[in-house]
């Protein structure tokens, strides 16, 4: 098994910097503008996000640090065949902006599971938000343990410091600053996330020769396989289903509590759409990224495949081989470690914060609110910790039926006046 490699003072240095920045976007938002002192400032940062911040937060709340770390790892093994359905995402995004939005914006909606009530009822929408709620426990313990299992087996930070420092970190900014402060620590988180696969891919260039080394090892091993069209199911990656996987995570946009939550914190129905079509841009890039980090480490490892027992490296899953890039890499260059470590740890923290307000916002608007009658609109109080103080302020819309089903509604149809397509959401 590989030695654990101690890291450097400046690698401390750049992660200790980075979780102190995360946590200062959180103080900051929480002692400026309106401190957040409602729900709507809380849970959807006043209806009054741009479109910037939002972009980069929806790339990096659906790609945590498993895509970091597992999607070059899957390219390691298996090619390049699944990167070609990120060339797909723009239609599921467009089907996002068209047809889903304007009907999440009509009936002024916070959450998804709203328009379930209002189409199929309220058992509908608490048994739906209850299932969603479930599914995205689940996936927060994933999200956080997969990378701390991989960083474990190959430094010496265990398992348990971090979990704790993801875990304090998040919880720490999401409860201080709410939405707005997890949107623009997601701006910096995606600039770390960058940063670390760019300096993954610049160091394997430098040892292999370049590019087109990279290229012609890949080929000749045949990793550089885009257009198998074979329908055989035992194959992992084929065309047919890279394409289905890049429209789904465009379409996710949609019908995913996290990522519809930022669109909908946008100011108006014309920046969603604008936010949701630009999205595809930098997910595009960040895939692009993983997939040359996955040929260059195949590169890199031509010759001594860490993952095979004669290799004496004795790494026992693939999802080791690029914290094992890592520090086998970068251990001679001061605070290159920590910086991708970094990297790792703020994808974690992107889509864990994003998950927990989330939670915040389903628990509030789909289970306490209904329990306890509370109304729309009603004078300052606690629910729980993560929600703050509430005092909501908006009155539901009389929703006409005909904009509850877009695939139904006719081109022609125009919405009604009495329903505002933003002024509902914020507050007075």
């Amino acid at each position: 098994m590989t030695e654990l490699k101690a890291l450097g003072d400046w690698d401390y240095v750049v992660i200790v910097l980075t979780m102190v920045i995360s946590v200062a976007v959180g103080f900051y938002f929480r002692f400026t503008g309106n401190r957040q002192r409602t729900t709507s400032d809380f849970l959807m940062a006043g209806r009054n996000m741009g479109r910037f911040p939002v972009i980069f937060s929806l790339v990096v709340t659906k790609l945590s640090a498993i895509a970091i770390i597992g999607e070059p790892a899957d390219i390691y093994l298996f090619g390049t065949q699944r990167c070609i359905g990120f060339a797909f995402i723009f239609i599921g995004c467009a089907v996002t902006a068209y047809v889903f939005l304007p009907v999440y914006f009509a009936v002024g909606a916070s959450t998804i599971y709203e328009y379930l009530e209002h189409r199929f009822g309220r058992k509908t929408r608490r048994t739906i938000s209850f299932l969603g709620y479930i599914q995205t426990l689940l996936n927060m313990s994933v999200v956080i343990y997969t990378p701390a299992i991989a960083m474990s087996a190959v430094t010496e930070v265990t398992t348990e410091s971090s979990l704790i420092l993801i875990g304090g970190v998040c919880i720490l900014f999401s409860a201080l600053g709410g939405l707005k402060a997890v949107m623009w620590a997601d701006v910096f988180q995606a600039f770390m996330m960058y940063s670390c696969l760019f300096a993954l891919i610049a160091r394997g260039l430098q040892e292999t020769g370049g590019l087109s080394e990279v290229y012609n090892t890949a080929k000749e091993a045949g990793r550089m396989n885009f257009f198998d069209f074979s329908g055989d199911p035992r194959i992992p990656y084929t065309f047919w289903n890279s394409i289905f996987y890049g429209v789904q995570f465009g379409l996710a946009h949609a019908v995913n509590q996290f990522e519809i939550q930022r669109l909908l914190a946008i100011r108006n129905l014309k920046d969603s759409q604008s936010a949701a079509l630009w999205s595809s841009i930098p997910s595009f890039l960040m895939a692009f990224l993983t997939t040359t980090t996955g040929l260059v480490m195949f590169a890199v490892f031509k010759n001594c495949d860490p993952l095979r027992q004669e290799s004496g490296i004795g790494l026992t899953k693939a999802d080791q081989v690029v914290p094992y890039y890592i520090v086998s890499r970068f251990l001679s260059y001061p605070g290159l470690v920590g910086l991708c470590i970094s990297g790792i740890l703020c994808a974690s923290l992107s889509s864990l914060s994003s998950a927990l307000n989330s939670l915040s916002t389903v628990f509030v608007e789909d289970f306490m609110r209904p329990l306890f009658h509370i109304p729309h609109k009603t004078a300052k109080f606690k629910l729980n910790a993560c929600a703050k103080t509430l005092d909501c302020r908006k009155e539901p819309a009389n929703v006409d039926s005909r904009l509850l089903c877009p695939l139904r509604r006719p081109q022609s149809y125009k919405f009604p006046k009495e329903i505002e397509m933003h002024s509902s959401h914020t507050t007075k």
